[in-house]
């Protein structure tokens, strides 16, 4: 047994174990500007996991989490937006926040593709 809590403790310490971050828009905005892949991840999931979005609208999210010169990428009924890395040891490419919206320009969903 002491050796199992010596192993996780080794793998949390290394960064292959991460723990939830609640979503702070804040957060996700300062990693942006600072690139911080990890944190915009964590964010991100945290973000899906909390469905923190919804009922907003369009205006109102890019109040939230911001814009920049290249994103969020848009289309009519979703926007997308950088969500890092995961910190997963699997290489990904194109991690984004992917917000969907209602006809009315609500958002309906959030999903962190990754």
């Amino acid at each position: 047994m002491r050796w199992l809590a010596i192993a996780i403790l080794a793998l949390a310490c290394s960064g292959c174990v991460t723990t939830k971050a609640k979503w702070d828009p804040a957060a996700y905005r300062a990693a942006i500007e600072a690139r911080d892949e990890k944190e915009q991840g964590r964010q991100a999931r945290a973000a899906e996991r909390d469905q923190a979005l919804v009922g907003l609208t369009r205006k109102r999210v890019r109040a939230v989490l911001g814009s920049g010169a290249d994103w969020p990428t848009v289309f009519a009924d979703r926007d997308y937006y950088p969500a890092g890395d995961n910190g997963s040891i699997v290489d990904r490419d194109e991690l984004s926040l992917e917000i969907l919206y209602d006809r009315s320009g609500r958002v309906t969903r959030v999903d962190y593709n990754g």
